[in-house]
């Protein structure tokens, strides 16, 4: 009887540390993966900024430019932080999603820096940035600071997703 006894608390003993060891493994497991997901969402984003030549397109202080290069490439997102217009003195720039018959998403009446929140302004895949300028007086540059990142990282970027399992 006794041998039966030590034999089933064995058998208990092992199944314990095996399901034990099943579960740290599944852990590692978990851990590897978020560390993968991290490492490539890492090298999945940048920070970019790029100036926009207002003062190039102006005729007589006016300027409409339905622009084809500032905007994300295909499989990639922009999201907008800060805006930058400076150099005049009189006059409006404002910027639009696609073209200038777009959405309003930035106007200066005067120049200045614009700063927008994590996830308020992203831009779509092949979306653009396009600008009018009226009234002018003096010379406008902007420029556009934007975090680039790969389509699939949007729900990472606005919270959505945060464990990256």
């Amino acid at each position: 009887m006794t041998a039966g006894f030590e034999v089933d608390i064995g058998a208990q003993l092992v199944a314990g540390v095996n399901g034990l060891s099943a579960k740290i493994g599944g852990l590692c497991d978990r851990l590897d993966s978020q560390a993968r997901f991290v490492r490539r969402a890492n090298e999945a984003f940048r920070k970019y900024s790029f100036p926009i030549n207002v003062n190039g397109q102006l005729s007589a202080g006016a300027a409409t430019v339905n622009s084809t290069s500032h905007g994300p490439a295909a499989g990639y997102m922009w999201g907008v932080r800060r805006f930058t217009c400076q150099g005049f003195t009189a006059g409006t720039v404002t910027f639009y999603l696609d073209n200038t018959n777009g959405e309003s998403v930035m106007p200066f009446p005067a120049a200045a820096v614009n700063t927008i929140g994590k996830g308020e302004l992203v831009m779509k895949p092949m979306q653009r940035l396009a600008y009018t300028a009226t009234g002018i007086t003096g010379t406008p540059i902007a420029w556009v600071d934007v975090d680039v990142f790969e389509e699939w990282l949007l729900p990472w970027y606005i919270g959505a997703q945060r464990d990256g399992a």
